[in-house]
């Protein structure tokens, strides 16, 4: 992977490809090309973070995001892939995100159409990296119903403590809306398993882990994870 190679050379650690991450950008991509825009926000308002959100089940963690058009006559798949990450390095803001020493996983996704009167192939490519607190060791359900008791194993990331509780919160706002004592977790041979109870009313939701902070006794991080829909039985 060129990207890799970019961090190889000045001595990063190599990104893990994460299938989930890759299909993710590659709807982005392919709306970019049927919506005609070129933006991290789509038109309905949603970034990277929250096409993660709703798309990857299993993953805690931050996201960023590199997006890039490159239009020309047909050319070899790896000239393309060149071509894309030479346009990322000579950026500031992208070569950054290429280069941060805090990503641990990426997902790249393109998408390509050919205008039929210039011949020309429009490619819009899309690389999404994470960092990684935490993976779930099952897929987190869509939808859920208030009430409901959610049981979840979470695996830490990247030398990362295991978390010490999971939070269902408001996805505007981010405020904690479960109960203080649901969402415990306990660490059990590196996992952090635990149950949480979904609190209703119906409509949409997001999923956070807390995560001690080992250098601040006391802080922790508060990192998100995926979207979730709740309904009244």
């Amino acid at each position: 992977m060129l990207t890799n190679a970019e961090r190889s050379n000045r001595r990063l650690a190599t990104l893990l490809s994460d299938q989930r991450l890759a299909e993710i950008a590659t709807r982005h991509s392919e709306d970019m090309v049927n919506r005609d825009y070129m933006a991290h926000e789509s038109p309905d308002g949603r970034g990277p973070a929250q096409r993660v959100g709703m798309g990857h089940r299993t993953f805690f963690g931050t996201t960023r995001e590199n997006v890039a058009l490159y239009d020309s006559s047909p050319l070899p798949s790896d000239q393309v892939a060149a071509q894309f990450v030479t346009m990322w390095m000579n950026s500031e803001g992208h070569r950054r995100n290429i280069l941060s020493d805090d990503s641990t996983h990426i997902g790249v996704g393109c998408f390509t159409a050919t205008d039929r009167n210039t011949g020309l192939v429009k490619r819009k490519c899309t690389q999404l990296f994470a960092n990684v607190f935490a993976f779930s060791e099952t897929a987190i359900p869509e939808v859920l119903s208030a009430g409901e008791v959610l049981s979840v194993r979470l695996a830490p990331q990247s030398g990362y403590p295991a978390a010490f509780a999971i939070v269902q919160t408001d996805r505007i706002t981010g405020r904690v809306i479960s109960s203080p004592t649901s969402g415990q977790l306990i660490e059990r041979h590196g996992v952090a398993e635990g149950r949480l109870e979904i609190k209703g009313p119906s409509g949409a939701y997001g999923l956070s882990i807390h995560i001690p902070d080992r250098s601040v006794p006391g802080r922790y991080f508060i990192v998100t994870g995926p979207y979730i829909q709740v309904k009244t039985r």
